[in-house]
């Protein structure tokens, strides 16, 4: 019963992605942003059978729920055609600016990674213990000092667009010049911070992220600038995956995964656990946990008080006993809003969503600022399955970041817009 399910799910997300490719299969992004979800339905069966976990606590009725919240979210990216190529509109001196900001400030932060690289080089154990570290309350994880933090922030507040920055640069002067290397560089700080500290998120995030940007705005490049792109992503995209198989096979092996199905499993984990999971549990959840993982700034004082003087295992063990669902797993986007405010509450707010996102996109489709708020709000689904990327207090500050950089190209494309080219 279960394989059936899970066979039932894979063909209606494969129903999904050929809807896209009949009726808006010029929208590149929305195929590709279907894709990733048709794989991650083909590898929870993968999972399922192969898997450490043993799921049998699920219902049609729960994925027929996961999909109307699918289909809500995805209505504001059908609503928009990107299929013409117009050029994109936008302040080509703030563009700049931000551009050799970040090519300036990531020097030091550059330097100081690849110094931090030779404890990786020759230590087979290295990713085994920064993970374990990761999550020790004694060891200070990661490259961050005042300097480094003081040079870094302008990346942080940059990173959630960077891939949109990067397809306008190399659009626009149809080369790599300073203000691509800019945006590289900047890319590049950010991934090798994560790597020394052992995390693969901000990984995934630019391999999918880049290939969405790509995708989205491809259609505004010239033959020259697409190559250009297609070239540069191909190279980056062969390093990145190989950093990410690297940190994934190390852990698998640790794990004691050394036959390829036990191996394939384990990276399965991240691609299809997170839909089982959502059926298995959060279908069955009475008590929701609030506001204070989604959306802490709003949570309750008194339980984040609670929650800070706790240790992992303590917390683990707290919302155990409170939720009766296993914590430190993923349970995709639409279950965390499921575990904050419940089903239906959930679906209001994301219909809530949905609506101010049809707005916000229809009107301004060729602006710079517009795609990179299509771009943030895609991630938001296809990295869904296995979390927002927008949650926790880090998620949430990394949102802030992206509105106000936004906000601030939106604000000079309105009073100073010039064409591309």
């Amino acid at each position: 019963m279960i394989l059936v399910l899970l066979i039932f799910n894979f063909l209606i997300f494969s129903l999904f992605e050929f809807y896209f490719w009949k009726f808006h299969r010029t929208n590149t992004a929305l195929l590709y942003l279907g894709g990733i979800w048709v794989y991650s339905a083909f590898s929870s069966i993968f999972f399922s059978e192969w898997g450490d976990d043993i799921y049998y606590n699920k219902s049609f009725e729960g994925y027929l729920l996961f999909y109307l919240y699918y289909i809500i979210s995805i209505i504001p990216l059908l609503k928009v055609n990107l299929s013409s190529t117009r050029r994109i509109v936008t302040n080509e001196k703030v563009i700049r600016c931000i551009s050799l900001i970040l090519l300036y400030f990531s020097i030091i932060p550059l330097i100081y990674n690849l110094l931090e690289l030779r404890h990786i080089i020759g230590d087979a154990n290295y990713f085994i213990d920064m993970h374990d570290a990761r999550f020790s309350t004694n060891v200070n994880v990661g490259p961050f000092n005042v300097i480094y933090s003081f040079f870094y922030r302008p990346i942080a507040w940059c990173s959630g667009i960077l891939p949109v920055l990067l397809m306008y640069n190399i659009g626009k002067y149809e080369k790599i010049n300073k203000y691509s290397w800019g945006i590289i560089l900047a890319q590049i700080v950010s991934i090798l911070g994560s790597t020394i500290g052992s995390s693969r998120f901000p990984l995934v995030d630019a391999i999918l992220s880049y290939l969405f940007a790509y995708f989205l705005m491809k259609n505004s490049l010239s033959n020259k600038a697409n190559k250009l792109c297609k070239r540069v992503l191909k190279s980056v995209g062969i390093v990145l995956v190989g950093m990410l198989l690297t940190i994934t096979v190390s852990r698998a092996v640790s794990m004691g995964y050394v036959d390829y199905k036990k191996t394939y499993a384990w990276i399965s984990l991240y691609t299809g656990e997170g839909i089982l999971n959502y059926n298995e549990y959060l279908m069955h959840q009475k008590i929701q946990k609030g506001y204070v993982y989604l959306v802490p700034f709003i949570a309750d004082s008194q339980t984040k008080r609670k929650l800070k003087n706790q240790d992992r295992n303590e917390r683990t063990s707290y919302w155990y006993n409170l939720t009766g669902k296993p914590e430190n797993r993923f349970y995709t986007f639409y279950g965390q809003l499921i575990d904050t405010i419940g089903k239906y509450k959930a679906a209001i707010t994301l219909i809530c969503i949905s609506v101010f996102m049809c707005f916000l996109l229809k009107k301004r489709r060729y602006y710079l600022s517009t795609l990179a708020i299509y771009l943030c709000y895609a991630r938001t689904i296809y990295m869904g399955f296995m979390y927002s990327p927008y949650t926790g207090e880090n998620g949430n500050q990394y949102l802030i970041h992206i509105v106000v950089v936004i906000g601030l190209i939106y604000y000079f494309e309105n009073k100073y817009a010039k064409k591309r080219y």
